[in-house]
């Protein structure tokens, strides 16, 4: 009954914007669905300007209408030509609505551009002699049986064999994008239509071609999970342990109630701190976006990414993947192999802060844009982007960290429980090795306290910006014999959601 009532909130929230017309003929005994294949779009483009601003919105769909099953009727595909130019500037426009929560969504303007010819491919990104194997993380919603799904979530792993460095890069849902031999659509259709149409030898063979022609990014090996596998790996872990900095609040079933009961739903907030997350509450946190956007449910999938390597490496699991290999297998479809994973284990083992780096697109690299089927989408700036995707290529070998080799000590003043630790996440995820020193005497503001004689400004120039402080901030106390360059004492003032509702930094 639970999953029936997944399945139905999950129908409704595609509702709007879909790619295909569904044709209902109903004949005694069986009812048969065709596909009737809209003729693919051409996006405008642009030079993006951005003016967001923050509208209340939340919305509920704890029920849906089942779906019979469909058989694809192919109607045309569509090959693109030339070079499109840029032809005129938007700004997306927001429309407030009432709401429980604040939400700040990017809305997209319902005119749509005179539409112009498709880029081409994205040239190849040049990565010199370095070794990069790419793995496509895939997360979709289908069900048993389903003939409809998404892949709603898509993280590039590149790991670095030359430098033993990994980066992470999100790809937001709704990038739209060319899929080839198909058209235009949101990049989490592509596997889809490769799958009914037998496009490009089948759906996943589909979207990597997506991803290569569009991001002109190499992929290696895919590994998909669906929602009840990724249940079953937080499970198996005995939950996950993760640092949850912004507080996020969306509607949630009561334990152990009915689902297709509307007043069973009730609203639910993870405040800040640290969480040990089961399998249901970890696919809440990673797929709510009520309150938020699309882009930090981006950041929040990494963070869940992070925090399951950093279970399997510290339960000793990496040594144990011949033994699990079996049930690993089962959970998850790949075609990584066994000995591509034992070939990694020695980088993952090794693998420090300064090493793994995240990276996203962001709004600053896209437009919001309505398709003239009223399908709400992210046409890309190649530019932006290609700029993205070299710095997710390249290692950090000339990091400012890395010839710094600065070290911190956070303690926490604030009286909030672990904001030490959600502080230290953070400064983490930048590539610091920061120490979360527990509980520190009550103090109602934020100090960052300088033992370097200034002898390390680009670390602390990264501290400020990290943490949203400012040089007021700071209390210079040079001390040749302090255990760590620098000292963070937390205080009641501080703001641990440094990152914006989109995901990205704040300045």
């Amino acid at each position: 009954m639970q999953q029936q009532a997944s399945d139905q909130a999950l129908q409704l929230e595609r509702a709007a914007g879909t790619r295909a017309a569904l044709q209902l003929t109903l004949a005694a005994p069986t009812a048969t669905f065709a596909i009737t294949r809209l003729a693919p779009t051409l996006p405008p483009t642009w030079t993006p300007t951005h003016t967001l601003t923050a509208s209340p919105t939340f919305t509920i769909s704890p029920t849906r209408t089942p779906s019979a099953t469909r058989t694809p009727t192919r109607t045309r595909t569509f090959t693109p030509s030339a070079t499109f130019t840029a032809s005129r500037t938007f700004t997306p426009s927001h429309t407030p609505t009432v709401t429980l929560t604040p939400s700040i969504t990017p809305l997209p303007t319902d005119t749509p551009l005179p539409p112009t010819p498709e880029p081409g491919a994205m040239p190849p990104i040049d990565v010199g002699a370095y070794d990069l194997f790419n793995i496509l993380l895939i997360g979709n919603d289908r069900r048993s049986n389903a003939v409809d799904y998404r892949t709603d979530t898509l993280v590039i792993v590149s790991v670095n064999r030359t430098t033993g460095s990994v980066s992470l890069l999100s790809l937001p849902r709704d990038l739209y994008v060319y899929i080839p031999k198909y058209g235009y659509d949101r990049i989490n259709t592509a596997s889809l239509w490769g799958d009914l149409y037998k496009l490009n030898g089948g759906g996943i063979a589909t979207l990597i071609a997506a991803v290569r022609y569009n991001l002109g990014i190499r992929i290696d090996r895919y590994a998909q999970v669906n929602f009840e596998g990724f249940k079953t790996i937080v499970d198996r872990l005995d939950g996950i342990e993760i640092v949850v900095d912004c507080p996020i609040t969306d509607y949630r079933l009561r334990e152990g109630a009915n689902p297709n009961v509307l007043a069973n739903y009730r609203p639910f907030t993870l405040q800040v701190g640290v969480h040990r997350m089961n399998g249901d509450l970890a696919l809440w946190y990673v797929r709510s976006r009520n309150g938020t956007s699309d882009f930090d449910r981006n950041r929040r999938q990494q963070a869940m990414l992070r925090a399951i390597f950093q279970a399997v490496r510290e339960r000793g699991q990496l040594n144990q993947l011949p033994a699990l290999w079996s049930d690993l297998s089962a959970i998850v479809k790949t075609d990584l192999t066994l000995a591509d994973l034992l070939s990694l284990v020695p980088i993952a083992l090794n693998l420090e802060n300064l090493n793994l780096r995240s990276y996203f697109i962001s709004p600053q690299q896209v437009t919001s844009w309505q398709t003239p089927q009223g399908a709400a989408v992210l046409v890309p700036n190649r530019e932006a982007i290609r700029a993205e995707l070299i710095k997710f290529l390249t290692p950090p070998t000339a990091n400012t960290l890395l010839r710094e080799q600065p070290t911190v000590a956070i303690y926490n003043g604030s009286g909030n429980a672990d904001w030490d630790r959600v502080a230290a996440e953070r400064l983490a995820w930048e590539g610091f090795a920061p120490q979360a020193m527990g509980e520190s005497a009550y103090t109602p503001v934020t100090r960052l306290y300088d033992h370097t004689g200034g002898a390390k400004p680009s670390s602390l120039r990264l501290l400020l910006r990290t943490l949203n402080l400012s040089a007021k901030d700071v209390i210079d106390q040079p001390d040749p014999n302090a255990d760590t360059d620098f000292k963070v004492v937390l205080g009641t003032n501080y703001k641990p959601c440094t990152f914006n509702r989109y995901g990205v930094n704040l300045p």
